[in-house]
């Protein structure tokens, strides 16, 4: 009876820590179900991987249809003849006929679309130099290597091979190209100069090296000069012997304090060199006796930062200063004593940015790779007074974007400044051939956000205010309406719709919210403007869902829920505030439902039923970070996600959100803006334009109640519900 007694006690205990075990692991997934504060659902190692493109997703994004227009930022230039060629930061040659330097024509773009992956990220897909040989360009890309293009037909350029490796600069002297590549080694100490044999530029191939690597020194520009190649690698000069390019060696060097730009003149070599803080350095060294350069001068230059030095008729230096913005002309007849002739600054509403400058045929004109404005032609008849005769716009970034009808309505902005503007309107009747019908130029501003109704689309300008353009015909868009408020400091950053009251909604990061009645849109005025007690708000974006505001502020990671007093807006009053870890970058409301992202390449669902008690019930994270838009139809939420591109996540169960589908086709875009539209996925994707795609081969899950159980405890009921998700398809 002892041991039936010890027995029945035994599995009484062992049912008592059952119960007690289910009990807390009930309670455990119970508040996982229903996260309230900061630390919502933990994600696996797996789920916050990248997920790259060609991942294991279970749906497809096709794309229907491109519109694009912009070529990037130009950061290097060789003109030859009548032909200009530029490389554009990211990742692209433009080839352009500049037989008349007061209208640059492009005759032709080269690209090489390409995936991205840890050993080459997205922002290496630049193409910081361009040089060319006879028929034969040769634009180093990057992590993607040397590019070997065929230009004999310039309207055609056509990839013939490339070299592998990471190259920062080079040049080339007939079928040769002297090359600076990062190497290849875990620990670097230096990087390594490199000459390729491209006498049959389809099969390149690398003759001789020497590697800095572990022994240390950078080397900058190479410059070649007869039999010898001269370079910075660190604060010397240093002359390398490559008339056997199989045995390139060091062979000379003098110590001058650094550079980082080389030009020759004559038996002289002009080394550029940074100063912080100071006006920067133009060195002169005497490279007559290759075997004993020799600093012969010093010239205290009027730039902060030279990008380039370009030697018209050995008499004449232009640097490329895009510290002060400016190019600069120096009278070098006698290099131990240069003197400034003058100084061009653009009489536009902007400044340069030029990183290259490039003598034109017959050296009347200099051209210019500006990084955020294009190719421009200065004339340098009269070095005395230079003057702007020509410019080739590249474009801003695509920026901001909405649909309405057949129309999609895309905006432009620079990375910096913010202006130039402009609002391209394309025709997307045929998805597969979207055309530019119409545009607005903003030569002095930006549009930041754009809403369009009805015919009408109202612009948030950043320094100014609100725009209004009738656009019912959209060929030919024209300003109605106007409401300006020009504050010395911050910009209007988003704008949302109230169409029952035809008011506007318009964020300003110093000034908070303006309230503008716009029920006469020749004419809207300010009906209300509200400001926001919290120290650390700085009023980024705003949703507007019924008779709530959602505000994000672009400094932090707040939300604040405001009740607007729907009629009468006048004593709006905030009914909670979220705070999260990072900055709140994009936000979406449907219903009692917040989507948001954050920099943290977060995904967040937030319960909003209770306005004052919000509760965060979701979050998924891919690792890619720095979401610009999103958007919900259905079970999707579609996220604009920058370098990551469109993601497409599953959000019918909270408790489970999946990434189902991504695309990132073209390396050159930042996909900034997305807006789904009777069935399609519009996407504004930086240098790549408008993108039009069409989400396939998925079916959403459906989540079900599988059971619910009551566990009993001693002095009362503790009630627990499981839900366990059985994935039904949706029948078609």
């Amino acid at each position: 009876m002892a041991d039936k007694s010890r027995r029945r006690k035994g599995k009484k205990s062992v049912l008592a820590v059952a119960i007690f075990a289910f009990i807390i692991l009930s309670v455990s997934f119970f508040r996982a179900l229903q996260v309230n504060d900061l630390a919502a659902r933990t994600i696996t190692s797996a789920e916050t991987e990248n997920a790259l493109v060609d991942g294991n997703f279970s749906a497809t994004l096709q794309e229907v249809g491109q519109y694009r227009n912009r070529y990037g930022g130009p950061v290097d230039l060789v003109v030859q003849d009548e032909l200009a060629f530029v490389a554009c930061n990211p990742g692209e040659l433009l080839i352009f006929n500049v037989s008349d330097p007061a209208t640059p024509t492009l005759l032709s773009s080269f690209n090489e679309e390409r995936p991205v992956s840890f050993r080459n990220p997205w922002d290496s897909n630049y193409a910081p130099w361009v040089e060319v040989s006879g028929t034969i360009a040769v634009l180093a890309d990057g992590y993607n290597g040397l590019l070997f293009i065929d230009i004999a037909e310039p309207t055609r350029p056509v990839l013939l091979s490339k070299f592998p490796g990471e190259i920062l600069y080079f040049s080339i002297r007939g079928t040769f190209a002297y090359v600076v590549d990062d190497g290849t080694a875990r620990y670097s100490k230096g990087n390594v100069f490199r000459i390729i044999d491209f006498s049959d530029p389809r099969k390149p191939f690398m003759t001789g090296e020497i590697n800095r690597t572990q022994i240390g020194g950078f080397y900058y520009e190479p410059l070649i000069s007869g039999n010898y190649a001269f370079s910075t690698p660190g604060p010397e000069v240093v002359a390398i012997d490559v008339s056997d390019p199989y045995n390139p060696v060091e062979v000379a060097s003098i110590d001058i304090d650094g550079g980082n730009e080389l030009a020759k003149v004559g038996d002289y070599l002009l080394v550029g060199r940074i100063v912080h803080n100071s006006n920067d350095l133009l060195k002169v060294v005497d490279i007559s006796n290759p075997l004993a350069p020799e600093l012969v001068a010093v010239y205290e230059t009027t730039a902060s930062t030279i990008n380039d030095i370009c030697v018209v008729n050995q008499t004449t230096a232009f640097l490329a200063d895009s510290g002060k913005k400016k190019v600069i002309a120096l009278n070098i007849t006698n290099v131990e004593n240069i003197s400034l002739i003058s100084e061009y600054k653009s009489p536009l509403e902007f400044k340069f940015e030029i990183f290259s400058v490039a003598a034109g045929k017959n050296n009347q004109s200099l051209f210019c790779a500006d990084y955020h404005f294009g190719l421009f032609a200065l004339d340098i008849s009269n070095l005395s007074q230079l003057s702007l005769i020509g410019a080739f716009d590249t474009n801003g970034l695509a920026w901001r974007l909405a649909v309405e009808g057949n129309y999609a309505y895309l905006c432009t902005r620079r990375d910096w400044p913010y202006y130039p503007s402009k609002l391209e309107i394309i025709n997307i009747a045929n998805t597969s051939a979207p055309k530019l019908v119409g545009s607005y130029q903003y030569p002095q501003d930006a549009i930041m956000d754009i809403v369009v109704s009805e015919g009408y689309a109202y612009l948030a300008i950043a320094k100014e205010g609100l725009d209004i353009l009738d656009v019912r015909d959209p060929t030919n868009p024209e300003l109605v309406g106007q409401y300006r408020f020009e504050p010395e400091v911050g910009n209007f950053r988003s704008l949302v719709l109230d169409k029952k009251y035809q008011r506007i909604y318009l964020a300003h990061d110093w000034h908070d919210l303006f309230i503008i009645d716009c029920s006469d849109k020749t004419n809207p005025q300010l009906y209300w403007r509200i400001a926001i007690a919290e120290p650390l708000f700085a009023l980024g974006d705003i949703f507007l869902n019924g008779e709530y505001l959602y505000l994000t502020s672009m400094g932090s990671g707040i939300l604040a829920i405001v009740d607007i007093n729907y009629a009468t807006p006048v004593n709006p009053v905030a009914l909670s505030w979220l705070y999260f870890p990072s900055r709140v970058n994009a936000i979406y409301v449907r219903g009692d439902v917040i989507f948001l992202c954050n920099d943290w390449s977060e995904l967040r669902m937030i319960d909003a039923k209770n306005k004052s008690a919000p509760l965060k019930i979701a979050r998924l994270s891919n690792g890619w970070g720095f979401a610009q838009a999103l958007t919900v139809e259905d079970n999707y939420a579609y996220i604009a996600q920058y370098a990551g591109g469109l993601r497409v996540v599953d959000i019918t169960n909270p408790s489970e959100l999946t990434e189902v589908a991504a695309v990132r086709d073209h390396y050159r875009g930042l996909c900034y803006d997305v807006v789904y539209h009777e069935g399609l996925i519009f996407i504004a994707d930086g240098w790549d334009g408008l993108e039009i795609y069409r989400l396939n081969n998925h079916e959403p899950k459906e989540p079900s109640l599988y059971v619910v159980v009551f566990i009993p405890i001693t002095t009362s009921f503790f009630v627990v519900t499981i839900l366990l998700i059985r994935e039904n398809r949706r029948k078609k």
